[in-house]
């Protein structure tokens, strides 16, 4: 019987526990359908979930370097398949939704915590090289984040109802306020406000926020509700 041969794998990228298909030619034994096959990611043995002889299914073992990774099936595969594996780049964090990376490579994280609770750190830089440190303190269940057209930060707070603008030392001002609960930040580099989450920015610098059944439309500067743009 000849080898087994990929053709590729999809989706192309994934991390610990994920699910991916491996598809090909004669992934399975024809005559020997009730064994499942050996499939190896890098040096680890991946857990079958789905087999057939052109698609073989795998959840992606936990404890891989990351990166480019080899793929294969049965003791020698014809072809070379890789996939790319996620390495994870910080632990401890409450990633509620919307983590952001700066012009320089920078990772944004929040801390959320349960409701109304202030947690000692709010927003934690995380630099390229994969060093960690507290950056924005003080926002209580900071939520959501995205960059405006300006490169600045802005963060929700879903228990304060607000928008906060930080500056590069960590400080911070209110942007927009009692605006409910506010979350699901969104850039939108053309200012469409279709399709959000929650908040996008347009060019010129104001905003649009999503808070339960209204949108809000807001110039810089404003610290209250805003006008009703669209439900």
């Amino acid at each position: 019987m000849s080898a087994p041969r990929i053709t590729g794998v999809r989706p192309s990228w994934a991390v610990a526990g994920g699910r991916v298909t491996i598809h090909g030619h004669g992934l399975t034994a024809p005559d020997r359908k009730t064994l499942l096959p050996e499939v190896r990611i890098g040096s680890s043995a991946a857990q079958v979930v789905a087999a057939s002889p052109r698609s073989v299914s795998v959840l992606v073992p936990a404890g891989l370097d990351g990166g480019r990774t080899a793929v294969r099936v049965g003791g020698g595969t014809e072809g070379t398949a890789f996939l790319d594996v996620g390495r994870p780049v910080a632990a401890g964090v409450h990633q509620v939704d919307n983590p952001v990376i700066d012009g320089d490579g920078t990772l944004f994280v929040t801390y959320s915590g349960p409701r109304g609770e202030r947690a000692p750190v709010s927003i934690f830089r995380i630099r390229s090289d994969g060093y960690r440190e507290p950056f924005v303190t003080g926002i209580v269940n900071a939520t959501s984040m995205a960059l405006s057209p300006d490169g600045r930060l802005h963060v929700s707070s879903r228990s304060e109802g607000a928008v906060y603008r930080v500056a590069g030392d960590g400080s911070y001002d209110v942007f927009a306020g009692d605006l409910g609960a506010a979350g699901g930040m969104a850039f939108s580099p053309d200012g469409t406000p279709g399709n959000l989450v929650g908040v996008a920015f347009d060019p010129s610098g104001g905003v649009v926020v999503a808070s339960n059944d209204t949108a809000y439309r807001l110039d810089p500067g404003d610290v209250a509700i805003g006008r009703p743009a669209l439900l």
